[in-house]
């Protein structure tokens, strides 16, 4: 049986998910748009948006194999999370960085965690990444997102969605 709670408006429209044959897709070059609430105070009445450029996990391996990385301001970020070769081998398959396209302020903050990172391909909103781990507000180092093409079948198997091939 399938439920659909859906809210449609002009600024308020669903997102797809990679199709099956993305699955190994890196997205590289692509720009994406990350998006929160920017939560800054208790409380945000704003939605924020950054358009962010993907980048090849190779340039993040000496500063964090593990992770999506995404760089702040003037190319600047270090992270010193490690990881056994185990872990770094599957996380390369999880995960992706990006990298933040001249922006002064924080791609996003304490509170947007699960947030979306999306593409657009062929007119529609295609989500990529989620919203993973930051360094507390800084422009200038990396902040994490989870490759949701990484995660197609367990999706499916989940949900029983039939996926775009």
């Amino acid at each position: 049986m399938n439920y659909c709670l859906c809210f449609y408006a002009d600024n308020i429209k669903p997102v797809d998910l990679p199709k099956m044959s993305q699955e190994n897709e890196t997205f590289v070059d692509r720009v994406a748009t990350v998006s929160g609430w920017g939560r800054t105070t208790r409380r945000s009445e704003l939605l924020y948006h950054v358009n962010v450029t993907v980048v090849p996990n190779k340039e993040c391996t000496v500063t964090m194999p593990e992770k999506i990385c995404t760089q702040g301001k003037n190319q600047q970020g270090i992270c010193s999370m490690s990881s056994t070769i185990l872990l770094k081998e599957k996380l390369e398959k999880t995960v992706m960085m990006v990298d933040v396209m001249a922006t002064s302020t924080p791609v996003w903050l304490r509170g947007d965690s699960g947030g979306p990172l999306v593409i657009q391909d062929g007119g529609q909103y295609v989500q990529i990444g989620v919203v993973s781990f930051g360094t507390r507000c800084r422009t200038d180092a990396p902040n994490g997102y989870t490759r949701v093409s990484s995660f197609l079948k367990w999706i499916a198997e989940q949900t029983n969605i039939q996926l775009r091939l």
